[in-house]
């Protein structure tokens, strides 16, 4: 949970330092916005169980990164797990340049007896190839879950790079 609050906090204290000047026609360019498709392969320590999935994500990424807009993006992703039969869906914030990240956001853990939901938080690097850590805090359980992933990031938008 310590970890969630000192990532908050760091976000938080970007936000609201004063931007510089930027070309408003540059906003919203379409060499801005990086999509990637990740298939991803996530194993859960606190579970001691290997989920495999879909995620994804964008960022709205200008190649002068002087803006924070410039760092913003997010992911949707789908973790399946065919042992036990249940998913995560999860959606998340993310504050990244194009090769390291931290995102924020809320899951939900759902199968035929239980459900579960919270906040979780990620970080994250990647080149094509990606791997990252993430923290899970369950609204309904005390304890957090801990997890390793790694992933391959698809361009579906290539020209960018």
């Amino acid at each position: 949970m310590k970890i969630i609050i000192i990532t908050l906090i760091l976000i938080s204290s970007s936000l609201f330092s004063r931007p510089k000047e930027r070309d408003d026609s540059t906003w919203y360019d379409k060499k801005n916005i990086i999509l990637v498709a990740k298939p991803v392969y996530n194993y859960s320590f606190t579970k001691a169980s290997s989920l495999f999935g879909a995620e994804l994500g964008f960022w709205n990424q200008s190649r002068s990164m002087k803006h924070l807009s410039d760092y913003l993006g997010g992911d949707l992703g789908l973790l399946l797990n065919t042992d036990n039969n249940y998913y995560s869906l999860y959606l998340e914030a993310q504050l990244a340049n194009r090769f390291l990240g931290v995102s924020l956001g809320v899951f939900w853990d759902i199968n035929k007896e239980d459900f579960n939901s919270g906040i979780q938080c990620t970080f994250w690097a990647n080149f094509f190839i990606g791997t990252y850590f993430r923290v899970k805090q369950s609204l309904y359980f005390d304890n957090a879950e801990f997890s390793l992933g790694l992933y391959f990031a698809i361009p579906v938008n290539p020209d960018i790079y």
